[in-house]
């Protein structure tokens, strides 16, 4: 993470507050905890509100708390955190990036389509957003731009999958299934 945040009177308490609820995040995945995730994440949530409370411009805070509200599903929660976060740090392309996710399962594909070309302006080699951006297209039906950003993805990332899964989606949607499998042939093994 970036060092965002600066160190006020209170720095002791807003970070006892923020590590208290970053380790119950952190817990609440591994496999010795999972009986107990929910009630971990949920007493994260507390604290990570308590962090921003106590210091409303502690970045890290923000994203975290956006994120444990991505986990509960609470997307019109989770948006306006990312949102503060971007508005610290522009150039931090994960709060974007989650901005992008949450506005493609609202149903706000063109909202989706500008953050993930914000994020790629950002950072070229950012390479979620290319898939996010290709299922983007795909999903509102622009198959050719779809297949564009994925072919620009394989130039930069020939290793990764995804944008070959998403040609050959594409070529199955439209019953080639010759196209599809020339595809296939050219993925990594």
């Amino acid at each position: 993470f970036p060092s965002h945040d600066i160190y006020p009177d209170n720095w002791f308490i807003k970070h006892s507050e923020f590590f208290l609820a970053h380790n119950l995040m952190k817990y609440s995945f591994e496999k010795e905890y999972q009986n107990k995730s929910q009630a971990m994440r949920e007493e994260a949530l507390l604290h990570f509100k308590k962090a921003v409370e106590i210091y409303p411009d502690f970045f890290n805070a923000w994203y975290d708390l956006g994120r444990v509200y991505m986990l509960f599903n609470d997307l019109d929660k989770a948006y306006p955190c990312f949102e503060k976060v971007r508005s610290m740090d522009s150039t931090f392309i994960f709060s974007t990036i989650n901005m992008a996710l949450i506005a493609d399962a609202k149903g706000n594909t063109k909202l989706a389509e500008n953050l993930y070309k914000e994020v790629i302006r950002i950072n070229p080699g950012a390479q979620e957003a290319y898939g996010g951006l290709g299922y983007v297209y795909f999903k509102s039906g622009q198959l050719n731009e779809s297949i564009k950003i994925s072919e620009e993805a394989i130039k930069l990332f020939p290793q990764w999958a995804e944008p070959y899964q998403n040609i050959i989606n594409i070529y199955l949607s439209q019953k080639d299934t010759a196209s599809a499998q020339r595809v296939m042939n050219q993925m990594p093994r």
